[in-house]
């Protein structure tokens, strides 16, 4: 795999509710003899090296500079240009088929095995769920793929890989699709568990285990991350109990 040219266009994007103009990189991915483009925005970048750095390479063997962020950087044109060229050089010399970080492989629409992925921006939010869950501890997401929930939340399951794999799950909650702690939920079943009947759900602490030497491989999901809201998405995991019970 190798990521090749960097060419670069204004784009309109929204965040925080605001409109605004963002420098979007054109990315040239070459992989299997196959190339395509993908448009990244400096903020995206940063988002990459987090996850190749968690997920895969210490940084003194990548020796890939960590990105600083944009408001830091004095001239926010021309060298940071030169500064993602120089990024992207050193990636495409060290990036092998070893390459096993989901949101990685989700940034470059590569699949697991170094196809191309056919992204569809609306298609997260209506796959099927798997199983209903709720929250036991409480997680703050630390990225942008990732799921924020507070004790008592219900969640959707889509995605429960086997846990010698992963101890991520990914899901729904509300109209947000992403990445969470497996152990920060338990599976509903046909009862309503106690922790859900209590009136006032007992704090908990934050989620444990999330230091950088623990964390595991992310498997290769490859949706990229989509929040719309749609009326034809999966059924209320609520109408669960009323039909169990």
């Amino acid at each position: 795999m190798e990521l090749l040219s960097l060419g670069d266009e204004q784009c309109e994007v929204t965040r925080n509710g605001y409109e605004s103009k963002e420098l979007v990189y054109l990315v040239h991915i070459y992989c299997q003899g196959r190339s395509w483009i993908v448009k990244r925005s400096y903020e995206d970048f940063r988002v990459l090296d987090k996850h190749l750095h968690l997920c895969i390479y210490d940084r003194r063997f990548s020796q890939l500079p960590e990105l600083p962020r944009l408001d830091s950087l004095t001239d926010q044109s021309e060298s940071v240009s030169q500064m993602l060229l120089a990024y992207l050089s050193r990636l495409s010399a060290i990036a092998d088929n070893k390459i096993n970080c989901g949101p990685a492989l989700t940034w470059m629409e590569v699949d697991n095995k170094g196809n191309h992925l056919l992204v569809h921006e609306e298609s997260s939010i209506n796959v099927p769920a798997i199983a209903a869950a709720h929250v036991i501890k409480r997680y703050i997401a630390q990225a942008s793929d990732e799921l924020s929930f507070e004790v008592g939340d219900i969640v959707s399951v889509i995605d429960m890989p086997p846990k010698e794999d992963t101890t991520w799950w990914r899901g729904k909650h509300g109209f947000q699709v992403g990445f969470f702690p497996s152990e920060c939920v338990e599976l509903i079943n046909d009862k309503v568990p106690q922790s859900m009947t209590n009136s006032v759900p007992k704090p908990a602490s934050p989620c444990s285990g999330l230091q950088p030497a623990s964390w595991s491989l992310f498997p290769p999901y490859l949706e990229m991350e989509s929040v719309i809201q749609d009326s034809a998405w999966v059924a209320d995991p609520l109408n669960h109990y009323s039909l169990s019970s």
